[in-house]
């Protein structure tokens, strides 16, 4: 089978057709290629990714001095989204999780404390007058790690991780959480009477879910305020 094309009369191999559907841009400036990248929507999208250069020999002839052009604006405009981010103020979630710090007791037992002073209050709000618990502060902990993942920007979009988040998958950590505090009975109480359960283990999981989702209302309630 042969492996020549006849276009305007002429004959052509496989490699000459292809070449003859890429756009020669090389009798252009040096900054052809980048203006060809930014005003093309999928290729502007791609900028970043290893593979624009293997696209771009697919779709344009083009010189060397024309491609080190491009990938010099690729990585300015790298450098400077870099720079905005650095100094993108931190939100109330970010400052909150970042004060929020992993300790361990003599005993190896690890636990989360909370070392800033803006949201002193929240976090004694978030107890519902308990004393310092180590469940409470790894709720929240566990609350702000996964809205800063979602990227919830808005109070419905946090409502939504509130709502998705799993409580415990073992029952010697659900007798655990139930055990270290007394009034923890009020949430298996209410998942008793609200669920009807029957069983054991699913009543326990949703007596924790009451508590985390109730530390995630005050949470988020707090941190989407204006």
């Amino acid at each position: 089978m042969s492996n020549e094309f006849k276009i305007n009369g002429f004959n052509l191999t496989k490699k000459q057709e292809n070449k003859m559907k890429k756009q020669d841009v090389t009798n252009y400036g040096s900054g052809e290629l980048s203006q060809q990248v930014m005003n093309n929507e999928e290729l502007y999208n791609m900028r970043f990714d290893s593979c624009l250069i293997d696209t771009l020999k697919e779709i344009f002839i083009y010189t060397d001095e024309q491609e080190a052009e491009l990938m010099q604006d690729i990585d300015e405009e790298k450098a400077e989204l870099e720079e905005e981010e650095e100094n993108k103020p931190l939100s109330k979630i970010e400052r909150m999780y970042y004060d929020m710090q992993l300790k361990a007791r003599d005993n190896g037992s690890k636990f989360y404390v909370y070392n800033g002073d803006e949201f002193q209050k929240l976090i004694y709000k978030c107890h519902m007058d308990l004393f310092p618990d180590d469940y409470i502060y790894q709720f929240i902990h566990n609350i702000l790690s996964d809205l800063l993942d979602a990227e919830a920007e808005t109070l419905e979009d946090a409502e939504e991780v509130i709502y998705s988040i799993e409580p415990e998958i073992y029952t010697a950590n659900l007798t655990a959480w139930l055990h270290s505090n007394n009034s923890r009975i009020y949430y298996l109480t209410e998942a008793l009477e609200e669920y009807q359960c029957q069983d054991g283990f699913k009543a326990l999981s949703l007596a924790q879910l009451k508590e985390i989702q109730e530390v995630g209302s005050i949470l988020i309630n707090e941190l989407y305020s204006e």
